[in-house]
């Protein structure tokens, strides 16, 4: 299994790379959040239960149009990369939660978003 996410991770940066200019193509070759190194993602951070502090998987994290909704990952963890400097309204929902919506200012250095989320 080590070799093939080895493999995985050697594709993915390579297709990185070679769509840097085509964000559509470039997103579906980011790895889980937790996965990736830093620098890669504009905004990122970790989604938990508010009471408990365990850290929350398949939460939505959107931007805009559903285009650009990610899932956290095994680790609650997000990130939307190659955004441009500007306001950005986050949305955090996942069912059986309340839906926490947060605005946020990119500004170029890597912005780390963590969120807490508690039950309806």
């Amino acid at each position: 299994m080590n070799n093939v996410w080895a493999f995985r991770t050697k594709v993915a940066k390579a297709a990185k790379y070679i769509y840097a200019n085509n964000f559509a193509k470039y997103k579906i070759y980011l790895l889980p959040a937790s996965a990736e190194g830093s620098g890669i993602f504009s905004i990122q951070g970790t989604v938990t239960n508010k009471v408990t502090g365990n850290k929350l998987e398949n939460v939505t994290v959107s931007y805009g149009t559903a285009a650009n909704d990610v899932l956290t990952d095994s680790n609650g963890e997000y990130g939307f990369a190659k955004l441009a400097n500007g306001n950005y309204t986050l949305t955090f929902s996942l069912a059986t939660y309340k839906t926490i919506t947060k605005i946020v200012d990119f500004g170029g250095e890597t912005l780390v978003v963590d969120m807490e989320l508690e039950k309806e």
